[in-house]
């Protein structure tokens, strides 16, 4: 559900409202944000709502100010189709329980529900400053398990004492459910991409809330790669991997405009220096004797691994086998990415020459003469 500027939800109501509510009526207003649910994920509310409910009630009954807090299920992360479970609104924090149909937690369904709440910590406008506790649920389960990675385990019948123990002992306010369900009080993806904008134009990387000290680490690690390839002269393929909104995109972002790669700047006889980078393509300019028309050619962009060209595409081998285009395309790409990749360090650079209407062709030039080398 989506209320002229609120973010898509499918439950929304005062604790005492979700508990006094049928739970027909609330796996109705969740199918009605979720019209394609399947059978399972329909088995798995009619089996959850209850309990829900039963702990919320048992909250509704200790505390006074219970009337004021809020339940929302299945809310949609603006910009993104993620969805955690259930987030409830208390006094002075914000819990967030992902639900699963099991009896004891994976380390994957540890590494979701710690993601989401990490999520509405960093990008969460109202959440910023907030106590944002993780909680899985394994259905089946009971009783309070344990705490791994920050993410706190507990059956359904524990969730009552669990709720009032993360609320601080002292008087605090309470999120209202109208600012925190607003559509631009979450807004990582904007951020970012006026970040990237921020950085083309002005050459500075501006801090994205928390997310910066978050992939420190990560950022570290690459130069420490980057730094031992250009002490052997070697290639290294660095593949970075998370759950969704991790920091994976700020990663790459700081990585290839990292200013110690300014310290690997190599000058070149006769020639501007050559300051290295971080990268998973190259731009290979048009072949020509002619200096004026190779700067203004358009560049062959040519993959360094072959990997990136079919790793998100459905084509099986035998399809792309048939298809003269799509395998002309890899194969190009192949050979490209083989001389990219073999010719660190030798006087020569790869550029490419146009053969006919549409044949392309690349080549290896010799940096320092003119001529041509295949």
């Amino acid at each position: 559900m989506t209320e002229g500027r609120r973010a898509r939800y499918g439950w929304e109501s005062s604790f005492r409202a979700f508990e006094r509510a049928s739970p027909r009526v609330v796996r109705t207003r969740l199918l009605d944000l979720i019209p394609d649910a399947s059978a399972e994920q329909v088995r798995a509310w009619d089996h959850s709502i209850p309990q829900l409910q039963t702990e919320v009630r048992e909250v509704v009954e200790a505390e006074p100010d219970a009337d004021r807090y809020t339940a929302i299920l299945e809310y949609e992360l603006p910009l993104e189709a993620r969805r955690p479970d259930v987030i409830l609104l208390v006094r002075g924090a914000v819990v967030v329980l992902e639900l699963k149909g099991k009896s004891a937690a994976t380390q994957a369904d540890i590494d979701q529900a710690a993601a989401y709440a990490r999520d509405l910590r960093c990008y969460h406008r109202h959440c910023t400053g907030q106590d944002v506790h993780a909680v899985l649920v394994p259905t089946s389960a009971r009783g309070y398990l344990e705490v791994r990675s920050g993410v706190h385990v507990a059956g359904p019948d524990a969730l009552d004492s669990l709720v009032r123990r993360l609320q601080p002992p002292w008087p605090t306010d309470i999120i209202e459910a109208e600012a925190f369900l607003s559509a631009d009080a979450y807004c990582p993806l904007p951020t970012i991409v006026r970040a990237a904008r921020e950085l083309f134009e002005h050459g500075e990387l501006r801090n994205i809330r928390r997310a910066r000290a978050s992939t420190d680490p990560a950022v570290e690690d690459i130069r420490r790669i980057v730094m031992e390839a250009a002490r052997t002269r070697t290639r290294r393929l660095v593949l970075v991997t998370g759950v969704p909104g991790a920091g994976k995109t700020l990663v790459g972002l700081r990585a290839v405009h990292a200013h110690f790669l300014d310290d690997l700047i190599v000058d070149r006889a006769g020639r501007a220096p050559t300051a290295p980078a971080v990268f998973l393509a190259s731009g290979l300019e048009r072949f020509s004797t002619g200096r004026a028309l190779r700067r203004g050619s358009s560049p062959k962009l040519i993959l360094w691994n072959n990997a990136l060209v079919t790793g998100l595409g459905l084509t099986g081998f035998e399809e792309a086998r048939e298809d003269r285009a799509l395998w002309g395309r890899l194969v190009e790409n192949a050979v490209g990415a083989h001389l990219l990749n073999n010719l660190q360090g030798a006087p020569y650079e790869v550029t490419y020459w146009r053969d006919g209407r549409s044949r392309w062709t690349s080549s290896c030039v010799p940096a320092r003469r003119s001529g041509q080398s295949r």
